[in-house]
């Protein structure tokens, strides 16, 4: 086993992988080249292996930012919103990679406000 990181605009792998793992950076290249990332991401996983997403769970309704457990993705989606970018519904997430004809789990943790999800090509 070993370990590669990079930055996935440019990323070059020697040959595919069985797994990829995004940690909390999804929604930071999302409105630049979504397509791109999921197709990149399906051409260089293995055929039965994984990718893996963590990322904040922006609701679907947003009245549930009323909750107090949930009140900081607000504040955080303010401070994404600054940068470019937005925090994204795990359904959004799921979609795209079922564009790319991959299925996908999703595990909710830190009271719904986190997402894992993971896929499979």
């Amino acid at each position: 086993m070993h370990f590669e990181q990079g930055n996935i605009h440019d990323f070059t792998l020697e040959e595919p992988a069985d797994l990829i793992a995004m940690n909390r950076a999804l929604h930071h290249v999302w409105e630049h080249d979504r397509a791109g990332i999921f197709a990149w991401l399906y051409d260089n996983l293995k055929p039965g292996g994984y990718a893996i997403i963590w990322e904040p769970a922006w609701p679907a309704e947003r009245s549930a930012l009323r909750d107090p457990a949930r009140r900081t993705l607000s504040f955080q989606n303010l401070s994404e919103h600054i940068q470019g970018n937005h925090l994204l519904q795990p359904e959004e997430i799921v979609a795209a990679f079922a564009e790319q004809g991959m299925p996908t789990e999703i595990y909710r943790f830190a009271g719904g406000n986190q997402t894992v999800i993971v896929a499979r090509r």
